[in-house]
Formats: C-alpha cells, structure tokens, sequence
C-alpha cells in the first residue's frame, strides 16, 4: 500500500531540507534599472501598439514609470508579465527579443511584484497545466547538462492505491482522496492530505477495523476468540499480518515501540483486545507511511548532494509506477540486493513491462457491461497515461440527450480508445503516430475466435438464427473463419448503420478499418470528440486547446476575469459562423492560438458522427423526422421483399411450417405442475397456428399482388426531411510553432493530425507530458537530459515506448532526491 518504512528521523531531516529548498530557490536573474532595460523593451516591442497613439486592447504601457508598488499599477505588471511569460507579448509576427534580455525583463518584474506580496502562484505554478511555461526550445536545446533530480517528497498515495487497499480489506469505503479536478493529469506529488481527506480517513479506519475484526467471516476474528494458553502467540501472528496487510512488511523494532507497546500494548490493558487492535489498526492506517508514498532519497549520497532512493524506496515507486499496489518480485529484488544501481533498476523495469497479460480480461470485457474506471489490471498506469493525456476517459462525463441519439452509449465508446491504446501499445512501433493517424479501430472488439466457438458449441439456437439470417452465404463465412457483422448498436458513432456494420468480416483480433478521408487516429475518433464537447454542440475552442497544449508545447492564458466565454444562440447558423464573435482584436490574441486547430473537427458533430454538411434551423426535430423516414422505409421494404418472395412455393412453406408448429404441440396433462396456465399457452398458441396455416392455405395470387402494389404505394408515399444545410467548412491554419514543416494552413482533420504525427514538437510534447505523469511534477531546465534522454531513446527504438518508459523510469530524475 505505501512505500513501506524508512527511518524516521532521516526521513524528518530530509523533508525539512526539501521544503526549505524549495522556499528559497526563487532564482531570479540579477536585479535590472527600470530605465536601462524596461523601459528600453517596452519601446522596442510594446509602445507601438500599446502607447499614446494606439491601445490595443484597451491597454498601454508607455505610462509606467517605475517598479510595481502596492496600489499602484499592480494589476497592470502582473498582466505585462503573464504575456511576457506565454511568448504572447511581444505577437508572434513581430520581431522577437533576445531570450536573455526577455528572461531579465520577467525576473525584474517578478522580483518587484514578489516584494509586494503579489505576482506569481508558486502553487499555481506547480500545476501540469502550467508546466509549458518552461521554454520548450530550451529544454531540448542540449545546453542544459543537469544534474537533473526530483525534490524528496511525500507523495499523497492516489485514489486507485487506496481503492485496491479496500478491495483487498474487502469493506465499502468512501474515497477521501480526489485527482487534481477536471481534465489532464490527476496525480501530482504537490496534492496535499488535508483536513477533509483526513477526517474521512478516519471514519473509513472504522470500518476496516470493523471488517477484519468482527462478523463470523472476519479476516482477523481469530483475534477476539484467542484461548488464554495462546492469547500471546495469536496476537504475535495478529499483529504481523496486519503489518503484511498495510504496510506489506514485518515489524521492526523501531515498530514495538511505537505501535506495539505504545499503542497495542497500552489499549489493551484499559479496553481488551477489541479496543486494542481497533486503535492499533487506526494508528497504523492514519500514519504517514500509510497516507503518503515517502520518496526521500535514503540512498547513496553523491558529492553534488543528491542522494538514490534507496532499494526499497525504489520497489515502491516503480511499484506504483506501472501499477496501483506494490509489486512482489521488485520488493524481492530490493531485499535480497538486487536494486541499488542503475542498472538494477533497468533490469527489472524491463522484466516488468515484458510481462504479458496473462488472464486478457479487459479485451474480453462485454461491451455492454458498465465496468469500472479501475478493472484493467495490468499495468494499469500505463493505459490511465493514455487516457489522462488524450482525455478520452471523460466522454461519459459529457450529458448527452438520449431524444438526439438513442444509439450514444459513451461508455462503450471509451473503452473502444481503451483497446485502440492497447492495440497499438502491443505494436509498440511509432506508436504517437500511429495514436495520430490509424484508421483502424478497436470496435466492439474480440479476441476469440467466435466462428470457432459457434461452430464447435451446442448453441443450436444460435447456428439456426445465423444460417437463417446469412443463407447461402454462411458457409463461405463459416469457412473464412470471420465473424460476420458488430454486435451493437453504438457503432452508428463511426458512420456505421446497421446494413454497414452487418457487412464487416473479423477474424480474432482484427481491427476495424473506416474510410481513410473520414477517420486519422484519436482525435477524430469518437471518444475523443465526445469528450472534447459540450451538452448540445462541438467545442472548438477546447478541441484546439487542446492540441496547443498537448502537441505544440504551447500555453493559452486563462479566461479574464469578467468576461462572458458563451456563443450566442442563433440556430441558423454553424457553430463556425457564430464563433466569429472571438475575432475581436481583444479576444483573437488567445482564440488565434485554438479556434484555427478546432474548426478542422466540424467535419464531426458532437456525438462523433462524420458529416460534409451541417443541418442548422431545429436541428433536433430534422434528425428526428429523419429517423423516422428511415425506419419507415426500411420497414416498407422488408414487407415488400417479403410478399415480394411469397410466390406458390413460399406460401406453401408457409403451411408446411404452420402445420409443423402444430404438430409439435402437446396438450398438457394432469402431471403438469402449472397445468392451467401450461394449458391457456397451448390453446393460445393452437389458435395461432391454425389461424396462420388457414390464413396461407386461403391467400391467392390475386392477394399477393395486391400486398405487393399496396407496399410499394406506401414506399412512394413517404418523403424524407428537408434540411436547412451548409457545407462544412473545416479550413485552418497552424501558426507560431517556428517549424516551416509544421505551420500552414490546412483543409481537415486528416491533414492536420497527418503534419502533427510527423512533427518534432509534437512528439517532444508528448515525451514532456510522459515526464509530467511518472514524475509528479512539472519540467525545469535541469531536467533537460531526462528528457533529452527519453526522446532519443524512443526515436532510436522506432517509436517504442517501452522504451520511453524505461529511459524515463532510469533517468536522474527519477532515481536522485535532494
């Protein structure tokens, strides 16, 4: 459950060391003169747009006339250094200032601000939405050598360690500890216990006390039924077991003190057992090496003052790298001396991420079941990376209206991206261009052979049903071995009706490919969109931000305060035609950055659904008359091709099959146990057959002909829905990247995604992001190699990232505190 025991009081001093690190390292460049560099930048690159003859945005600078000082001009620095800092001031299309002097300028005002009490966050900062601050040109330029090494730390364990530790108490507790909210990344080493989390710690100790404790099936009732000639003995084993159980350790000396004689010990003579191990148990689960992953460093110190986490710091957090408990042969490798350098560490990474998904449970997983976010098992944090940064995992957060589509079904549509990541993590090749660009999708995915299954099994039934529905053609089927045709309806999601998903052919494990012009990796896949979408519209402001943030390493300045974000209603107008509402001067310098990506995707609407034109007016009433016309036409034409196939012959199998039914009934006798009612089903299903033979024994070919004008009358007679439309007009641009292969404008989706898998930037974003997740913290420039690192290593293995994995999980910032 936690990174088991340290020494306390090295662990102590190490902290202290940590945070008063951390509180004076403001690292600001040298103190500048407002007139000799200030002044001199805001002349240079700002007074122009924003001085006496001209105030962009309402704002101007040429009026400052010194340092920030409390009441004076504050609110006016601090937005100077926000856009100093985001590269938004000076525009990208003007001339740019040296790095050094714009590094000088946001140190001089920061320190000034500081020194007011005002400025920047620290805690804001420490945040992974912040964490593109750290200029991405740098951090892989290659001049920043290190030595890269995270602070000592205690880690806040995450909601799906404490979620196996109930499930392995087997007791119903409520979650204390919550993700950082929203999308992205939720487990950060810089998230606090605090007092709620506590409070309800507490109270769940109660109830694990009481679930091993109490109750005829109690894991440790033992302990209160103990005889006297073996009350000490039992207790002794009590005791270890519940050190197995929590710590997933033996007790050390250091331990009896504390917790045996302090704890156990004491409360057992004022209350008995009972009391006793409740108390102990409560102090065992409210302790800090319960409540927190300690990563101090109590390793080999070096001469620059970084120590190794030592062999079993190490075990826990590779343990809770790749998985949601500790892991049994890393805890074997650090206490029989396997993992203390390097290279031991490389060992075992590798020996664990080869292993194989033995049981394969997640690809069987029924599509219709409502799983938990926590069933996959196997290395779970490897697919929770995936689905934290893509933020596919928050499509069923997304209200949708059933009325609008009663075929969206968001939870099978994120674990189709669930098995579409694990699809190509299999591969392990360019594996963020294939993320990119694929159209090969997990669909109601499978991997056993079904063909085999059925034609194997006694599932008669079943056998009948598919040589009734496919005819002569089931046997070629059956000899391909491809199971013919998805199994839900979800699939309209992918442009897929019913005709469409009844004719694709899978053998096991085949992946479904869609149209290459419609469809190009994650971000045009369903579950991404979905996610990526309000209630009732497409979110082309998200949608781009998030490319921004993800693939460009860029950042986008927050909603000012006071401004109202909303798009005003006008249903006879496309969600594009109304955004223009943002190309205001003090709007389009944010919404440049996005709204140009975003557009690209209204080629799909919010469900996910691939269109060339977008139905505007009542929208919701045009799709519902328009389901109804289909449904109308496809009942239509069933009933025509029936009548149209009941010649002499087809009548007279009719008969045949009323006449068989018949036959096959049995009047109920006296032995039957529910003879009444078994004898009002047998007389209701005589009078239907009868009825049915009789009705097929009189019907003439004078009849059919007329069933078969009446059909096709009715076929004519129905009209499909007009539409009030426009094209889609899914045009962009790329901009302010600095990479000519990258920038430009674009016509789709397609061609976006496609440029974006073959960038540079985008890939080193991703490898940044890969950092931010196993690390628990934002980049700095010292940990420039680790990235470096990391990136080379997955370019040299083809894109693998494994690879990734292992170079990131051995790297100087993993291993070293200080």
């Amino acid at each position: 459950m936690t990174l088991g025991f340290v020494h306390r009081e090295a662990a102590a001093v190490a902290i202290v060391g940590c945070l008063i690190g951390a509180g004076s390292a403001r690292g600001f460049a040298p103190d500048a003169a407002f007139g000799d560099l200030v002044k001199p930048f805001f002349e240079t690159h700002c007074v122009e747009c924003h001085g006496p003859d001209k105030q962009k945005a309402k704002f101007t600078v040429h009026d400052l006339e010194g340092p920030p000082a409390e009441g004076k001009d504050v609110e006016r620095w601090e937005k100077i250094l926000e856009m100093v800092s985001l590269g938004d001031m000076p525009p990208e299309e003007e001339p740019q200032p040296d790095k050094m002097v714009r590094s000088q300028v946001m140190s001089w005002i920061g320190s000034g601000l500081e020194g007011i009490g005002r400025g920047v966050n620290e805690d804001k900062l420490a945040l992974p939405s912040q964490a593109n601050r750290v200029d991405h040109t740098e951090l892989f330029s290659g001049e920043h050598k290190g030595p890269a090494y995270s602070p000592a730390r205690l880690w806040r364990v995450s909601p799906q360690i404490y979620r196996q530790f109930s499930k392995e108490v087997r007791t119903e507790v409520s979650q204390p500890l919550l993700g950082l909210g929203g999308k992205g990344f939720q487990d950060y080493a810089s998230l606090l216990a605090d007092e709620a989390v506590i409070k309800t710690m507490m109270r769940n100790s109660g109830l694990v006390a009481a679930s091993l404790l109490e109750g005829d099936r109690a894991r440790m009732g033992y302990v209160l039924k103990a005889d006297d000639e073996k009350r000490d003995e039992t207790y002794e084993r009590a005791i270890g077991e519940l050190f197995r159980i929590i710590f997933q350790r033996e007790p050390t000396e250091s331990d009896r003190a504390r917790y045996i004689d302090g704890l156990f010990r004491k409360n057992l003579e004022l209350g008995g057992p009972a009391i006793a191990f409740k108390t102990l148990i409560t102090g065992m689960l409210m302790s800090q090496e319960f409540v927190f992953r300690m990563e101090i460093g109590l390793g080999e110190e070096l001469p620059d003052g970084r120590c190794m986490l030592s062999p079993l710091e190490l075990a826990y957090a590779l343990s809770y790298a790749i998985y949601d408990e500790p892991d049994t042969d890393l805890l074997k490798a650090a206490n029989e001396g396997r993992l203390t350098t390097r290279e031991d560490v490389q060992r075992e990474v590798r020996a664990v991420l080869a292993r194989e998904d033995g049981k394969g449970n997640y690809w069987h997983y029924p599509m219709y079941h409502r799983w938990g976010g926590d069933y996959y098992d196997h290395q779970p944090r490897v697919l929770r990376f995936f689905q934290e940064f893509f933020g596919y995992d928050a499509a069923p957060d997304v209200f949708k209206d059933k009325e609008r589509n009663p075929e969206h079904h968001a939870l099978r549509l994120r674990k189709d991206a669930d098995l579409f990541v694990l699809s190509v993590l299999e591969e392990d090749r360019d594996v963020l261009a294939t993320l990119l660009t694929s159209n090969r999708y997990a669909i109601d995915h499978f991997r056993e052979d079904r063909m085999e299954k059925l034609l194997k099994g006694s599932n008669e039934k079943m056998k009948e049903h598919m040589r009734n529905k496919y005819g002569d053609e089931f046997a070629k089927i059956a000899e391909a071995g491809k199971w013919p045709g998805l199994d839900s309806s979800h699939v309209t999601a992918y442009n897929l009706d019913r005709k469409k998903a009844d004719t694709i052919r899978r053998g096991p494990d085949e992946l479904v490919e869609l149209p290459a012009d419609q469809r190009s990796g994650m971000l045009t896949h369903p579950a991404w969109l979905v996610a990526h979408s309000g209630n009732f519209d497409n979110d082309i402001v998200r949608r781009g931000k998030w490319i921004r943030e993800h693939l460009l390493a860029d950042m986008v300045p927050e909603v000012p305060i006071g401004v109202d974000a909303k798009v005003p209603e006008d249903h006879h107008r496309t969600l594009r035609e109304r955004m223009t509402v943002v190309e205001r001067e003090e709007c389009w310098r944010c919404h440049r950055k996005m709204n140009p990506l975003g557009n690209a995707f209204e080629y799909y609407d919010d469900f996910g659904r691939y269109r060339d034109r977008i139905v505007i007016g009542d929208a919701d009433a045009y799709f519902k008359d328009l389901r109804n016309y289909n449904n109308q036409v496809e009942r239509t034409t069933q009933d025509l091709e029936k009548w149209l196939s009941l010649d002499a012959e087809g009548r007279a199998g009719k008969v045949r099959e009323a006449e068989e039914r018949i036959a096959a009934l049995k009047k109920p006798t006296g032995d039957e146990e529910y003879v009444k009612a078994a004898e009002v089903r047998y007389e209701k299903d005589m009078a239907r057959w009868t009825k049915e033979r009789e009705y097929w024994k009189s019907m003439t070919e004078e009849k059919r002909q007329a069933e078969i004008e009446k059909q096709r009358k009715r076929l004519g007679s129905l009209t499909p829905p007009v539409a009030e439309e426009r094209p889609v007009d899914a045009s962009g641009e790329l901009r302010g990247t600095g990479d000519a292969s990258l920038d430009g404008p674009f016509d789709d989706p397609v061609e976006l995604t496609q440029r974006l898998a073959r960038s540079e930037l985008a890939r080193q974003s991703f490898v940044r992001h890969a950092f931010r997740y196993w690390m628990g913290r934002n980049e700095n420039l010292d940990d420039s190699p680790t990235l470096m690192d990391a990136d080379r290593a997955y370019v040299e293995n083809d894109g693998s990232f494994r690879e990734l994995l292992v170079s990131l999980l051995t790297s100087d910032s993993f291993l070293y505190r200080k």
